[in-house]
């Protein structure tokens, strides 16, 4: 996949990274990655996600099934209130929400700027049906609304599938990123994943 630095998208300056770092108000962890993952994927994932909620972090994320369903079960086994889901409209896995989840829909008043991120980092934007556009808008708004990323790519697909899409866009705003693709194998480890959030949350509070 191609991830060109930030300074080679110019038109992303209509909404520079550091506006967007400060308008977060919590450690909020973009919790991005493949439907196709393993059970004991699925497990380390959801002890990422209570490692999150225990340390007073949220996790955001997109309500789809596989990884983002998994990260999600783990926060939510602490504390509903600290998982933030971005949804493209209400027959969207209503069944993954729990009460006390915030979710959040595309509205007008989003829609413009998660639009203008989501069609500058997918080649084939304009070629997409309505709603997997949509799918993409609501990266941005995932990625727009966190600190940091982690992200389960998965490499057998062109691009790293849809995850990568959020991937290129966390690239562009600096997001301090950890692909976790091969955490089954422990490459990273779960450990090492904790470090990782650790480091970014003690960066958060410095800021």
């Amino acid at each position: 996949m191609d991830l060109k630095p930030y300074k080679d998208f110019p038109e992303i300056s209509f909404l520079p990274a550091f506006k967007v770092v400060e308008s977060v108000k919590k450690f909020k962890v973009a919790c991005i990655g493949s439907r196709e993952i393993s059970q004991k994927t699925s497990k380390k994932l959801e002890a990422i996600g209570t490692f999150i909620a225990r340390k007073g972090g949220v996790v955001v994320s997109g309500n789809a099934i596989g990884s983002d369903a998994a990260y999600a079960r783990g926060a939510n086994s602490i504390n509903p209130e600290l998982v933030e889901l971005y949804v493209v409209d209400r027959k969207h896995n209503p069944k993954f929400i729990v009460p006390g989840n915030k979710v959040i829909y595309e509205t007008e008043e989003n829609n413009e700027t998660w639009q203008r991120i989501a069609r500058l980092y997918h080649n084939r934007y304009d070629k997409l049906d309505d709603y997997v556009q949509r799918l993409m808008n609501r990266n941005a708004g995932i990625i727009l609304n966190s600190f940091c990323t982690l992200g389960v790519l998965n490499h057998s697909k062109s691009n790293f599938g849809g995850t990568g899409h959020g991937w290129k866009i966390s690239e562009a705003f600096k997001h301090p990123r950890l692909d976790i693709y091969d955490i089954e194998n422990d490459n990273p480890s779960l450990e090492e994943v904790k470090e990782f959030l650790r480091v970014e949350a003690k960066e958060f509070r410095n800021n």
